[in-house]
């Protein structure tokens, strides 16, 4: 019998709703709701390859779904003066590609995302020489795009001429 990467995630969300409804120990409750986190990374690079088409019948074979699950999770805090500051600084305009925020919310601000150069999770400071004001992006390239490296030396460097 042939098992493919489909049918192991569906074991594994069986496994999910069973996690959900009895008491499971911790330690592999944590590991399921690992790997749902990784589901979606999983499934794209099985799409990655195959036509529109394809996806879309193996979504028609799966049938609608409306799931819910719980997440818990711990998040830093991040301190909002530092956040202000950041956004005031940039002045409505990108402080990694220079352009102004791609539009204004209902308060007159212009939409910028904060972003720390060195995540707090890696021992990053939450400080203003730690934080940056970003356009959406240029934050989702900052944390996704191949070249994310040099493109946070590049913010980070123009932050430290700032207070230099």
């Amino acid at each position: 019998m042939k098992f493919d990467l489909i049918d192991l995630l569906k074991v594994k969300n069986s496994l999910l709703d069973i996690v959900n409804t009895t008491y499971v120990l911790p330690g592999i409750k944590n590991v399921l709701l690992k790997d749902l986190i990784n589901e979606e990374k999983i499934v794209y690079q099985e799409n990655r390859y195959k036509t529109p088409e394809q996806i879309a019948e193996k979504i028609k074979e799966k049938g609608p779904k409306k799931k819910k699950i719980i997440v818990k999770n711990e998040q830093y805090y991040r301190d909002p003066d530092i956040i202000s500051y950041a956004k005031k600084r940039a002045n409505g305009v990108c402080e990694c590609c220079g352009q102004e925020a791609p539009f204004l919310k209902d308060d007159g601000a212009p939409f910028l995302e904060t972003h720390h150069l060195k995540a707090l999770s890696e021992g990053g400071e939450d400080s203003i020489e730690n934080v940056c004001a970003v356009c959406p992006n240029c934050h989702r390239k900052l944390h996704y795009s191949s070249h994310r490296e040099e493109l946070t030396k590049e913010v980070r460097d123009y932050i430290a001429n700032i207070y230099n």
